[in-house]
């Protein structure tokens, strides 16, 4: 089985993303589905707590006799971006 590694920036909610958030897990917790402009607001995909995930597309592989791994180059992360965080697929 194949991994696949990349990496996502996290933009910190601000209050307009934290209201969005609210009305969206209300939904979702008398199971019914957020509206338009919510959803609209996420992309159509289910919202992170923490914030605006964006993929990191300046992210580079690399491989040596002994390791894999990735190379980011800071100076293209968004500015905005605050957190950034690894994830590996299996």
């Amino acid at each position: 089985m194949g991994m696949s590694t990349y990496a996502e920036g996290i933009i910190p909610a601000d209050d307009k993303y934290k209201k969005m958030f609210h009305i969206f897990s209300e939904c979702k917790s008398v199971g019914i589905e957020a509206p338009k402009a919510v959803m609209d607001f996420f992309g159509g995909e289910e919202p992170c707590e923490a914030g605006v995930v964006v993929r990191l597309t300046e992210v580079n592989k690399f491989t040596t006799e002994c390791s894999e791994g990735l190379t980011l180059d800071v100076d293209k992360i968004p500015e905005n971006v605050r957190t950034i965080r690894f994830v590996n697929l299996y």
